[in-house]
């Protein structure tokens, strides 16, 4: 069915289904058994044999509400398409090539689903394109008042902050964290977070302060964390 997916929940696995909410963007939930029923109705046939009657058609029904259940709660769905997530920008695979097609990526196991139209690039660019395309981003903060005398290193880890987010479904395991101080309130921090969110992903970032106490500090981390993995 194109709306249900298996997704991964501790230790099982979870029937989830894709919906859209009312400005049209696609988010995934917990297969529900009233919608589940249904659509259990569009891709396969339910009957019963009709009793003691030579010939006779079956009886059409719906599915029995323990049958319903027990899919639901069955926590193993083989050969139902896994999802990891739904993204909004562009991914790449693992050998660098660049998911463009809005739709379900078999490979990587995300739906691609733009909220703007993203123009297509080259899958293979020249030497030249790339030039022009680090040129564009950087102009982004050509005038950002990053530190004296390193000037480079800092362009460098905004790129960077860039690139880790795109390429994220390259890798496994844990993604470098980006942290950006100033000696003075009201620098642009904030504004020089929004465009490498903007920039990767269409929205403005969702940025915490840090303070002194270190312990406020993990409890802030460990709390993103959380929120980010509900996400998935």
């Amino acid at each position: 069915h194109p709306a249900y997916y298996t997704a991964t929940a501790g230790s099982a696995n979870v029937l989830v289904e894709l919906v859209q909410n009312d400005n049209g963007n696609p988010y995934i939930r917990t297969a529900k058994a009233a919608t589940f029923s249904p659509a259990l109705q569009q891709v396969s046939r339910w009957a019963q044999p009709a009793a003691n009657k030579q010939g006779a058609q079956p009886i059409p029904q719906v599915p029995p509400d323990r049958t319903v259940a027990s899919i639901l709660a069955a926590g193993r769905y083989p050969g139902v398409r896994p999802l990891h997530g739904i993204i909004t920008t562009p991914a790449f695979h693992s050998d660098g090539v660049i998911i463009q097609d809005p739709g379900y990526c078999r490979e990587l196991g995300v739906i691609y689903a733009s909220q703007s139209r993203i123009p297509l690039v080259s899958p293979d660019p020249s030497l030249s394109s790339l030039i022009k395309a680090k040129a564009d981003l950087l102009d982004v903060i050509k005038d950002f008042p990053f530190k004296a005398g390193h000037e480079d290193l800092c362009r460098g880890v905004w790129l960077a902050a860039i690139l880790t987010r795109l390429l994220r479904t390259t890798y496994q395991g844990n993604v470098p964290m980006f942290a950006i101080s100033a000696g003075a309130r009201s620098s642009g921090k904030g504004k020089l977070v929004d465009s490498v969110a903007i920039i990767t992903d269409g929205v403005d970032a969702r940025t915490v302060g840090f303070s002194a106490d270190e312990a406020e500090n993990e409890r802030v981390i460990s709390q993103m964390v959380e929120d980010l993995s509900a996400c998935y």
